[in-house]
């Protein structure tokens, strides 16, 4: 076991020797020579145009909007509409145009459905633009909607028209006759 600790001591001490031998440091390497100076202006030039950011516009002219269903396409507002006004298909109808297919209630946000004459609905809350003369759904019961609409009188005062939609209209019903005297029954 001692000649293991006399080798091992040895060998230590060779290593400590050959790391701790030369305090100098350690040579740099030699830079070439240096080049010709550039002119300053090309520098320059080569600089601005790597930092020079690229300037992209977009630009939707022609294009359709990709949010919006195909044929659904909405009149553009001119310069004597508000930009207030409603450009849902919804709102380009007269109210006689549309009725009432269903009414959700019991919520806090009743929700009704409206079709048009070709066939499409349109779901509708309260305070939702509904038909051309700027209306508004001002409630929502069980069975009917109520749509109110205002006109400017002569004075210059605006006042409100009240529009239902039902969702079974009033039909007639034939009279019921008694047959025995053939009397009607109203």
């Amino acid at each position: 076991m001692e000649t293991f600790t006399r080798i091992t001591l040895l060998a230590s001490a060779l290593l400590l020797a050959t790391a701790c031998g030369d305090d100098a440091p350690p040579p740099r390497p030699k830079t070439p020579a240096a080049a010709p100076a550039a002119p300053k202006a090309e520098k320059v030039a080569v600089a601005e145009s790597a930092a020079a950011p690229v300037n992209y516009v977009y630009s939707p002219n022609g294009m359709r909007d990709p949010f919006r269903a195909p044929g659904m396409e909405a009149r553009r507002v001119t310069d004597a509409e508000p930009e207030t006004t409603c450009r849902r298909p919804i709102c380009q109808l007269n109210i006689d145009e549309l009725s009432l297919v269903a009414v959700v209630t019991g919520g806090p946000n009743p929700v009704a459905m409206v079709r048009d004459p070709q066939g499409r609905g349109f779901n509708v809350r309260r305070n939702s633009p509904i038909g051309s003369k700027g209306g508004r759904v001002t409630a929502i019961r069980g069975d009917e909607i109520t749509i109110t609409e205002y006109w400017t009188a002569p004075d210059g005062t605006k006042n409100p028209n009240r529009v239902s939609l039902k969702l079974r209209p009033e039909e007639k019903s034939p009279p019921v006759v008694d047959l025995a005297t053939g009397a009607e029954y109203r």
